[in-house]
């Protein structure tokens, strides 16, 4: 079944893109921009966040339609209306994708654009320039309805090597990870690292900085419930109080225990049933 096919099955639909990137000292940019339709009801929703070196937050958030990523050239483009901060997310690392959920309500399909990017951001202040990453989620089900206890997802982009995972525990646990685009069958994930082939390959965290400790779900669907009343209480609770942790670390990655390259990490964790 397509994906339009599932969304008028069940009327639900969800486009969320995540852009980030990290300067050399550690400042990180996150933009979020997603739109959501669910029957005749159509929510935009834009959130930037800029987190100093020592993990201090400045936010925006807006409810303002505006104008999805999309390709400019070779680069992948995003312009925020709110801060009118625009940026360009070079080619780099190979894209990667897959679908990572489907039921008889819809199918969660992900695609990473940019694992791996050298990102200019033009701002209010001045020229940002760091390592980046660009993902867009396409959702026609539910999410509340994709059965998990924890979220696991994070990217490491260093001078020339990427690693991007995913992990879903739950009935089933579901994992994807990928080395510079190779789509690797099983690791082993933590807070503090990734380790690849039985500890072969290894990413190692460390100086790590907490960006959000939340309910950040139940935070934006606060929100969302302006334009779509009711909307919580179609949500069970183990969904809306979900805890999600959010860290910037410095990354090493190690091929037999030497150090093959280094860069930024962010990485996070949601709690489902905490």
């Amino acid at each position: 079944m397509s994906e339009s096919d599932n969304h008028k099955k069940s009327g639900f639909r969800l486009e969320k893109w995540y852009l980030d990137l990290v300067t050399d000292d550690g400042t990180a940019m996150i933009f979020y921009y997603a739109v959501l339709n669910w029957g005749l009801v159509t929510v935009p929703y834009a959130a930037r966040m800029r987190y100093g070196p020592e993990g201090q937050l400045e936010e925006e958030w807006h409810f303002y339609p505006g104008v999805l990523p999309a390709a400019a050239g070779d680069d992948l483009f995003y312009r925020d209306r709110l801060s009118k901060a625009e940026g360009s997310w070079a080619p780099g690392a190979a894209p990667v994708g897959e679908r990572l959920f489907e039921n008889g309500g819809g199918t969660l399909e992900w695609n990473c654009h940019r694992p791996n990017s050298r990102v200019t951001l033009k701002t209010g202040g001045g020229l940002i320039e760091g390592r980046g990453y660009a993902e867009q989620l396409v959702m026609t089900v539910r999410p509340w309805d994709i059965p998990m206890t924890r979220l696991r997802w994070g990217r490491f982009a260093g001078a020339r090597d990427s690693v991007v995972w995913i992990e879903m525990t739950g009935e089933p646990h579901r994992q994807w990870v990928w080395l510079n685009g190779r789509a690797i069958s099983a690791a082993a994930i933590t807070d503090e690292g990734v380790s690849i082939s039985g500890g072969e390959t290894e990413l190692r965290f460390s100086e790590p900085k907490t960006l959000g400790e939340e309910k950040k779900i139940g935070s934006v669907v606060k929100k969302v419930a302006g334009y779509i009343p009711g909307i919580d209480s179609l949500m069970p609770s183990r969904f809306l109080l979900a805890e999600q942790t959010r860290w910037r670390s410095r990354g090493a990655l190690l091929v037999n225990g030497e150090v093959v390259d280094t860069g930024w990490v962010i990485h996070e964790r949601v709690d489902f049933d905490g």
